[in-house]
């Protein structure tokens, strides 16, 4: 058994966080120090406890199901297992023995060949598409010379660690929109293989970071955008089960944050009189960090002549029209930034501890 699937409820939710991560998983099994069941913690209960405001270090042993489903591991069936667990939408089952110890973890995906077949469909119905034409102002002056896209990144690019990402998600081809030093990417392409099967989307003028979603109309049920600035070390295939089983239009991907304020917080009345003060508050954020899973329907929202529209002002007008919109956090950890000269370095750092 995979440890990741194990949590304590001593641990915190952002260690919960980077276990699903790693795992791939969608809930993690919580037990005491002899691996006793006490519960179980889905994606769900996690992401209801930070909408709530529950900070990202709190303990989980306030938000995990204490009253999980179980099946003795003498008395198990695998085909009356397999049935309970789809008419209940379990993806996880522990097998306990008699002291309620577990003893082996049930994945509806593996008994049901799930994890084959929902890759399989999510490949067909999901496109991908990576915004590289912008011009990388937080990264000049190298962005003088080169697209933000060709940065290093050990032996090989930003653009190509994100297709190799996505390549291991189970994609085949990326569409990758152009702009500023187009001919640059291109010949890169032209020189180099991809583990994607790559097209071009030249746009004539810059059009933000969802205009050029406008060439896709019609062509997948799901397009999956991306910004050429961010590098995932998580399963991208939870976010898009995530966003077709509740039947969202726009899925934001978002990274937990917490941020301290370094002083005291004064307080004060409409006449200036302080009311209290807060000593170095603790505040939680969901930071964009440009990664969305998009319906083809919000596609029509955008001008058949395509114009300069960011995704921020994008998900305004679906709001507009009452389209149904999801935020699908991940961990802080999960994710690198490498639009600006400082996460770039971190990255780099990140990347040379990981070998």
């Amino acid at each position: 058994m995979n440890k990741d699937i194990f949590v304590n409820p001593d641990e915190t939710i952002k260690e919960a966080i980077l276990k699903l991560n790693k795992n791939g998983e969608k809930c993690l099994i919580v037990v005491d120090a002899k691996r006793k069941l006490l519960g179980t913690l889905s994606d769900g209960d996690i992401r209801k406890s930070i909408v709530k405001g529950l900070l990202i270090k709190s303990k989980i042993k306030n938000i995990y199901n204490k009253k999980p489903f179980f099946l003795y591991k003498d008395d198990y069936e695998k085909e009356k297992a397999k049935n309970i667990m789809l008419s209940n939408k379990f993806d996880l089952v522990p097998l306990v023995d008699k002291k309620k110890v577990v003893q082996e973890i049930i994945n509806l995906f593996n008994l049901n060949n799930r994890s084959y077949d929902i890759k399989q469909k999510l490949k067909k119905k999901t496109g991908l598409i990576v915004m590289a034409g912008g011009q990388g102002i937080r990264l000049k002056p190298f962005t003088n010379f080169l697209p933000k896209a060709l940065l290093p990144i050990k032996n090989s690019t930003v653009i190509g660690e994100i297709l190799n990402n996505f390549f291991l998600a189970g994609f085949k081809e990326a569409n990758i929109s152009v702009n500023y030093k187009s001919r640059m990417l291109e010949s890169y392409f032209y020189e180099n293989n991809s583990v994607l099967k790559v097209k071009f989307i030249k746009e004539k003028i810059p059009l933000g970071t969802a205009g050029s979603l406008s060439y896709l109309k019609n062509k997948y049920e799901n397009i999956l955008v991306t910004n050429c600035d961010v590098i995932i070390k998580f399963s991208i295939l939870n976010a898009l089960i995530f966003h077709e089983e509740n039947d969202y239009d726009i899925t934001v991907l978002c990274s937990s944050k917490e941020y301290q304020i370094p002083y005291g917080v004064c307080v004060a009345d409409k006449k200036n009189q302080l009311i209290k003060i807060d000593e170095k508050p603790k505040f939680n954020f969901f930071l964009n960090i440009g990664i969305y899973v998009v319906k083809n329907d919000v596609i029509k929202l955008i001008s058949t002549n395509p114009k300069k529209i960011d995704f921020p002002d994008l998900v305004k007008k679906a709001k507009k029209y009452n389209k149904k919109i999801g935020i699908y956090p991940i961990d802080e950890d999960s994710w690198f930034d490498v639009g600006q000269w400082a996460e770039y370095s971190k990255t780099l750092e990140a990347i040379e501890k990981s070998k």
